[in-house]
């Protein structure tokens, strides 16, 4: 059962998204204290038990399971692959677990040189997942951030790397179905990175 599906989706702090941990017995472990609104360390997060991550609010729900890697964002799931002519290497739904979890927030201060109050504000929420694994012969390395500015649409940022020259294609697809694709020649042993607005 996904029991991040049932969470309320508009934050209960004074923050427009917070960070939710869901593990495999069901139970959930919020940025904040749902009783308490005490603030959850993110480093006690139980990554063997992990089975989804995202944040939570302004009416979405945006997570990723952490079995595939595959995202959810707005009822729509995201995942990718990367093409080499006729050789498919899954990047998400690989012979790995993506439950090395990455969050963090951009903010902006507003300073008010007549007084000693600064004021801090968020100004993007990310998350995602960075990965290791073999996919037919090839080792990569994978990260994926999702962004979610407060100003502008929601996007991707891919980091990818290969212990082999690779002239291929990465592959978004949506709901199972071919979305996107991107030329990502990649060079052994040395990273590539591309962003891309997300399309619901």
């Amino acid at each position: 059962m996904n029991m991040l599906e049932k969470v309320h989706p508009y934050s209960f702090v004074s923050r427009d998204f917070y960070w939710v941990s869901e593990y495999l017995d069901g139970s959930l472990y919020p940025e904040y204290n749902y009783q308490t609104f005490e603030k959850n360390d993110f480093e006690r997060i139980n990554k063997g038990y992990l089975i989804r991550f995202g944040y939570i609010g302004c009416g979405y729900r945006f997570y990723y399971d952490t079995p595939t890697g595959i995202f959810n964002i707005a009822g729509n799931a995201f995942q990718f692959s990367y093409l080499v002519d006729n050789v498919e290497y899954n990047l998400s739904c690989a012979d790995t677990f993506y439950n090395d979890v990455i969050s963090y927030k951009s903010m902006f201060s507003d300073a008010n040189f007549s007084s000693q109050m600064n004021v801090s504000n968020i100004s993007e929420y990310h998350f995602g997942y960075k990965a290791s694994f073999e996919e037919n012969g090839v080792k990569f390395i994978f990260k994926v951030i999702m962004h979610v500015p407060l100003d502008s649409p929601a996007y991707f940022t891919f980091h990818l790397v290969s212990d082999t020259s690779l002239d291929g294609k990465l592959i978004v697809r949506k709901n199972r179905f071919r979305f996107a694709d991107f030329e990502a020649p990649l060079e052994k042993n040395i990273g590539g990175a591309l962003s891309w607005n997300i399309e619901i």
